[in-house]
């Protein structure tokens, strides 16, 4: 059944996951970026790193839209539609969601 209940839940077990599957690389998103400047790469040394930085920024994104849609789905519904309107540039892309969904389900409370 589709309930903030139940979205709350989701997004819960979504964030842990995020975790354990950034906590399982032996070096942090920054390291990797430190990683990438260094000129004296290989070919394959930098893919590698690429792709695997690549990889932390999409679940660091869910750790962060996990709480971005707590925190929504907590507020009254007039509070959480103004505060979609200005979204961070890096949850644009989600704004569909939050808008005509999250916003729904406060909206039918």
């Amino acid at each position: 059944m589709i309930s903030k209940k139940n979205e709350r839940k989701v997004w819960a077990r979504i964030k842990q996951m995020a975790e354990e599957g950034l906590a399982r690389y032996p070096q942090s998103l920054a390291e990797d970026y430190e990683l990438l400047k260094q000129p004296d790469l290989t070919f394959n040394e930098r893919n590698c790193t690429l792709f695997r930085s690549g990889e932390k920024e999409i679940l660091v994104f869910l750790i962060e839209m996990a709480d971005y849609v707590q925190n929504l789905l907590s507020m009254k519904f007039k509070d959480a539609k103004k505060h979609t309107q200005s979204l961070p540039a890096k949850m644009d892309s989600c704004r569909d969601y939050l808008q005509n969904f999250c916003i729904r389900l406060l909206a039918n409370e």
